[in-house]
């Protein structure tokens, strides 16, 4: 944890007549609280869980056959009991053992009686004082094997998660200007009648919009004409998790999730009331699979899309949630409404009601629809709170090269996927008319129309965006025997912008297919016949890779409730590359580019194609 606090006093200009400008105080709290555990260490604290993880490992994984055909036993040194019986814990988790001893002075064999207690103790009956060393074994059938192996099993898949990380960030800062007090000598403070200048709470980073009231009421601000420039109060708060897990051997998923809320508050305290407009963006980590291969349609049926569909249905059940909790209350005496003798009356529809198109219907019906949530409990805000916090995740697998008939032709075989899904809220800014109810962020603003109180959140928003994509859906890069390398992978994309101002959603796919194959020719020289460089491999190394990507972009307008395509293109690459060591500084390359390009809206742009090849030579002067 850390904690970091910066205090700047900036003298204003002199300016020449009756002009006061003031002095520029700003401060700025930093803090910071970062934890990581590390998981397997704690399980490794445990013996038997311990021997679980390394058995499971997947370094142990190629070598477990040959451990289950060694004969488990096990050996222990004990002294006998002359007054009772001796109890002995082995821990091979079965009641179906058998016992042999021997004489630990004599070396000779020791006939012992013993019974079960449970699944990891035995009791040895007879009452000695001799010293025995005791074999061990189980007695499994096949029954017992399968037992002993389900449990192990289970226990290390509940032991899948393997690391954490946390880690959240305040930043929080204020910048006034227009400060009449002059600096001091002691950490920047001087002394007056209500104690030290600017404070030793502002000096270590105290953020407090109540403090510029003070500032204000104590006449240490200069307003009026000669100042024109208002306050600002910045807050930045960044949460960051992560979380490793290994379900099995080979099988590794890091989960990661991110939210960062950033606020900026303007103070206008010069001028009467002191207005506020308050504005930031917001960006958070979220899962939108419900929707993800929906599809986007065809020009056959209009591009026709379930999930718009829904988005356009749940609008009047986001309205009438809000109608629902506006029912019944009382219209605020403050601000504008003041004006009105609507002030104290129960609210009253017809006076104004929210709009099906309005941001705080459209956001959540959004968000409803592309991110598959109960539009019944999706949460009436367009800056979801924590519980709305949801991972993406990195998947990784080589366990596949275990397989025999696999083996058999690879050196290794590794399959990955990814997940991402963010969701974001662009620069939005709060209303300087708005009237708070205190409920929830719910109030009114006025209709400029009529003038009337019409139910609003307090900040205007012109566009929110899910950007969705798979890089890779699925992918595998593999090494044959022969040192081939090859490498495929399908990626798809999405970005769903829901533009507020324009009541439309513009809706972006691309979907694209890589192939690559490459192979490296070991001393080359000897294929050319030539003389070998001295302590120096001169390789050849041959690269061949086949992308195919298509794009589209359509606009899906709400009030009309139309698709329009508006761009799309399929893009064909081709990438051909050799590359020839000549020494350990000078590699000799040649390579050869096709691009081609297809577009699907025939009036956006026309069909072009081209070709880059050529030879180059790299010097590097770092070997």
């Amino acid at each position: 944890m850390t904690y970091n606090a910066t205090y700047n006093w900036d003298r204003g200009a002199d300016v020449s007549g009756n002009v006061e400008v003031g002095n520029i105080i700003q401060n700025q709290k930093q803090f910071n609280l970062q934890g990581n555990m590390n998981l397997l260490t704690l399980y490794n604290r445990i013996d038997w869980l311990k021997k679980i993880n390394t058995k499971y490992s997947s370094r142990t994984q190629n070598k477990k056959a040959k451990e289950e055909r060694k004969p488990v036993k096990l050996i222990k040194i004990i002294t006998l009991n002359t007054d009772s019986g001796t109890i002995v814990t082995h821990g091979l988790f079965t009641k179906k053992i058998r016992v042999s001893a021997r004489d630990t002075s004599s070396k000779k064999s020791y006939r012992v009686k013993f019974k079960t207690i449970n699944f990891g103790q035995i009791e040895i009956l007879n009452k000695d004082t001799v010293g025995l060393e005791l074999t061990i074994r189980p007695l499994d059938t096949k029954l017992n094997v399968f037992k002993k192996e389900s449990l192990e099993i289970g226990v290390r898949l509940l032991m899948m998660f393997r690391r954490f990380n946390m880690q959240y960030g305040l930043t929080d800062g204020m910048m006034i200007p227009g400060f009449r007090p002059e600096i001091g000598d002691i950490f920047g403070q001087t002394g007056t009648q209500y104690g030290l200048s600017p404070g030793l709470g502002f000096a270590f980073g105290k953020v407090d919009r109540g403090y510029i009231d003070d500032l204000s009421d104590r006449g240490w601000l200069v307003d009026g004409t000669d100042n024109v420039t208002p306050a600002m109060i910045n807050s930045a708060k960044t949460l960051s998790l992560r979380a490793d897990l290994e379900p099995w051997p080979g099988l590794k998923i890091d989960l990661n999730a991110n939210r960062v809320d950033t606020h900026d508050t303007e103070i206008q305290y010069m001028y009467e009331n002191s207005p506020e407009i308050q504005g930031g963006n917001f960006t958070m980590t979220t899962i939108a699979l419900r929707s993800a291969f929906s599809g986007a349609g065809n020009a056959q049926n209009g591009y026709y899309s379930k999930t718009f569909e829904k988005f356009l249905s749940n609008r009047a059940i986001i309205a009438s949630r809000y109608q629902n909790k506006l029912t019944g209350t009382t219209y605020p005496n403050s601000g504008f409404i003041t004006e009105t003798t609507l002030g104290g009356e129960t609210y009253d529809p017809t006076n104004g009601k929210i709009s099906v198109n309005s941001a705080d219907v459209l956001i959540p019906a959004f968000l409803a629809a592309y991110t598959g949530q109960d539009v019944n409990s999706v949460q009436l805000t367009p800056f979801p709170t924590l519980s709305a916090l949801l991972p993406n995740w990195h998947i990784q697998y080589d366990g596949l090269i275990r397989i025999p008939t696999i083996k058999r032709y690879f050196k290794s075989l590794n399959l990955n996927h990814q997940y991402r899904c963010t969701y974001s809220v662009g620069n939005f800014s709060s209303f300087l008319n708005w009237v708070d109810t205190n409920q929830d962020d719910l109030g009114y603003i006025r209709d400029v129309l009529t003038g009337n109180p019409t139910p609003s959140s307090p900040y205007s928003l012109s566009a929110v965006s899910l950007t969705e994509g798979f890089s890779p859906l699925l992918g595998a890069d593999a090494t044959l025997l022969n040192n081939v390398t090859a490498h495929a992978e399908y990626r798809t994309t999405r970005n769903l912008n829901l533009n507020i101002s324009s009541y439309q959603i513009v809706e972006s796919r691309s979907n694209e297919i890589v192939v690559g194959l490459g192979y490296k020719y070991a001393n080359f020289n000897k294929i050319l016949k030539m003389k070998k460089a001295s302590n120096f491999q001169n390789d050849l190394t041959v690269r061949l890779d086949f992308s195919y990507r298509r794009m589209q972009s359509l606009i899906r307008k709400i009030e009309s409730q139309i698709t329009q395509a508006t761009s799309g293109n399929v893009a064909k690459t081709l990438q051909f590359s050799a590359d020839y060591g000549l020494s350990r500084s000078l590699t000799l390359r040649g390579f050869y580019d096709l691009q081609i390009n297809e577009p699907l809206v025939s009036s956006s742009s026309y069909p072009t194609s081209n070709s880059n090849y050529g030879v180059s030579i790299r010097f590097s002067l770092a070997q």
